[in-house]
């Protein structure tokens, strides 16, 4: 879109924390909603996003891929996916093992909504501890 990248830029600190902040609500559809308006503004931000606020993003969806609710973790998931599509390998490598442990525990269900984005996500994650091709 139009101008005004530079202001959204500034104020995307506050709004992520404040959104990372609804993943523990009490209702599953606001969790649900804060992982997915998270999961967006990943593409929609990325990389800078990821660059800057990996510290609060990252932890809070692995901590949500334990929700009690199965389409929460699910969507947790999902989010990974879109967080690590626009994230620098040397960005990702301190989260990968947590990360990758969490979704082999999402692949070892009988869930298959959070088998399949497991899956997908370990595939967008699991890249970055690995060298370049042809190196």
């Amino acid at each position: 879109g139009g101008g005004g990248g530079a202001q959204r830029a500034k104020q995307l600190e506050p709004i992520v924390t404040t959104i990372v902040t609804r993943f523990g609500d009490a209702h599953p559809r606001v969790r649900w909603a804060a992982i997915n308006t998270i999961g967006q503004m990943s593409t929609d931000f990325g990389p800078q996003l990821q660059a800057k606020l990996h510290s609060c993003v990252l932890p809070a969806l692995v901590s949500a891929m334990d929700d009690g609710c199965k389409r929460v973790k699910a969507h947790a998931a999902a989010a990974v996916i879109n967080f690590c599509e626009h994230c620098e390998r040397k960005t990702l490598r301190p989260y990968l093992q947590g990360l990758l442990g969490k979704l082999m525990q999402l692949l070892s269900t009988n869930q298959r909504r959070g088998q399949e984005q497991a899956g997908t996500a370990g595939g967008a994650g699991g890249g970055a501890g690995a060298p370049p091709p042809f190196s």
